[in-house]
């Protein structure tokens, strides 16, 4: 069973298989060869999901400027979803970029991100041209945060 969870790159998953016994000794080998088959059954059948690993970012702009940021994030979004390649029943999770909260005090915007951890780098030198520099981005380690 194992073999043919890895054989398609399946993690963080559990099978089970149960057989009723009907009056037919298999043996070790045939039970396991029946357990592997209906594995490999049951993954044709069932839709797979991508999970992306992200980061999170706190970034903090005048609140003059804090408009700017959502449509940064909009528009790289778009850029994300159209570099997507996923199969039949393959579902992604996680690859953008969105908003955990944003918060304002008398003169800045302060905005939580989660962002994919491949497109981190990208992201950030977009948003410090975007903003010419007139950006405060810091990574949040918080294991809280981290799906």
């Amino acid at each position: 069973m194992l073999m043919a969870l890895e054989s398609e790159n399946i993690t963080n998953a559990i099978v089970v298989v149960t057989r009723y016994f009907g009056g037919i000794k298999l043996g070790t080998g045939g039970l396991s060869r029946a357990y592997s088959q209906a594995t490999r059954d049951c993954l044709k059948l069932c839709n797979k999901a991508k999970f992306v690993q992200s980061k999170h970012l706190e970034c903090k702009v005048s609140m003059a400027d804090s408009s700017r940021i959502y449509k940064v994030i909009d528009s790289f979004n778009t850029i994300l979803s159209n570099n997507v390649n996923i199969g039949i029943n393959e579902v992604i999770i996680g690859n953008e970029i969105q908003i955990i909260s944003d918060d304002f005090d008398e003169s800045n915007a302060i905005i939580k991100i989660k962002v994919p951890v491949d497109s981190i780098d990208e992201f950030k030198a977009n948003l410090i041209d975007v903003y010419k520099g007139n950006i405060e981005i810091v990574d949040i380690v918080n294991s809280e945060l981290l799906y």
